[in-house]
């Protein structure tokens, strides 16, 4: 039986992501293996920690839950993590803090799976550069989608921005660090947690580890299937034109066949509109339409996890109400400007009434 461990990291108020990411991973498990979960936690109740851990299976699933270390919590203090956690920062000592694996899989909690993750643990860590110039890896990530965006030579300033913040050598060298095979081995042996850390302190970085990450290890990361780590860039969507042939890069062809599908094995449901939040953005239905169909499924937390449902609906259909309204009194371009907007909103209400017809019928 093989052992496939698997690091993530969760806020207490992320206790119902974090259940329901644990268990589409779960549910996709192989009985020929043992998972052992690993949460970075500053802050999880014994509560809240006790009823993930009602998700294990003797001998199969074990979750066990861990703080970080004072020194990177004494280095997040000094940074502005923004919206991130600064328990996100953990991958980065990860060798120091699990001795015991040679290699492990970090997770983001914002994430569904539709995969065994133990695909992902037996990834190859090789950079290869021809058949005489194959070495092992510190990492093995997958391609940024917004970096993809300046293959294509699209302006969008955001990601120019931080293209300028981040130099490094082409668009599809920058990785996420959402979904990381991690080569614990290696970190340690030339210890990269130190120079991870380093490199955060010294310079301002928008995505902050993930920009440390791809900083340090630049043109030597592996590359990790977009399957196990589909961002859904609203951008690339909007302009399919974006990821058309030629696929000047390893990996582009994948993800174009990927949004041409939807055949993802992992869902990243990246930005600041999870399908949790009651106040999305209405382009978050491709999130809300793969991730409340698991969390209705998960046998933890379900009455949080309705009552969550409850107010997210109540909230946007608030939202397309005050829209209607709004329109009665708007005349040419602020009523053309209510029409659009009502029809962007429209399949984000229309899927959560869907959804709740199917699972909250009685």
């Amino acid at each position: 039986m093989s052992q496939i461990p698997v690091l993530l990291a969760a806020t207490d108020s992320y206790t119902i992501p974090l259940a329901v990411c644990l268990y589409s991973i779960i549910k996709h498990v192989s009985t020929d293996n043992e998972y052992k979960f690993h949460v970075i936690t500053n802050d999880m109740s014994k509560e809240h920690q006790a009823v993930l851990k009602t998700l294990e299976k003797p001998n199969h699933i074990s979750i066990e839950f861990q703080a970080t270390s004072q020194e990177l919590k004494d280095t997040a203090s000094k940074i502005n993590c923004g919206r991130f956690s600064d328990m996100t920062l953990a991958r980065l000592e990860a060798g120091k803090l699990f001795p015991q694996y040679d290699r492990m899989v970090y997770l983001d909690v914002d994430t569904v799976i539709q995969g065994d993750v133990a695909e992902i643990y037996n990834t190859p860590l090789t950079l290869n550069k021809g058949d005489a110039d194959t070495k092992d890896t510190a990492m093995a990530m997958a391609l940024s989608q917004g970096a993809i965006c300046l293959r294509n030579n699209i302006h969008h300033q955001r990601i120019l921005n931080n293209q300028e913040t981040i130099p490094v050598s082409a668009p599809t060298d920058y990785r996420n660090a959402g979904v990381l095979l991690m080569n614990l081995a290696q970190m340690r042996e030339h210890k990269l947690g130190e120079a991870f850390i380093q490199k955060l302190c010294t310079n301002t970085l928008p995505y902050l580890d993930q920009d440390a990450i791809n900083l340090v290890l630049q043109g030597s990361i592996a590359m990790l299937p977009s399957t196990w780590n589909f961002l859904f860039c609203r951008l690339i969507y909007d302009m399919p034109e974006l990821l058309t042939e030629p696929y000047s890069s390893e990996g582009v062809k994948e993800l174009a066949e990927l949004y041409k599908n939807r055949s993802w094995k992992l869902l990243h449901m990246i930005g600041p509109n999870p399908p949790w939040k009651p106040d999305m953005h209405h382009w978050a239905v491709y999130y809300v339409e793969s991730w409340w169909p698991v969390a209705f499924e998960c046998p933890i937390f379900r009455d949080e996890i309705r009552e969550l449902f409850n107010k997210v609906l109540t909230i946007q259909q608030e939202k397309l109400q005050q829209l209607y309204r709004k329109r009665r009194f708007s005349l040419f371009k602020v009523r053309r400007k209510r029409n659009r907007q009502i029809n962007e909103l429209l399949p984000l209400v229309n899927t959560l009434t869907s959804i709740k017809e199917k699972y909250l019928a009685n």
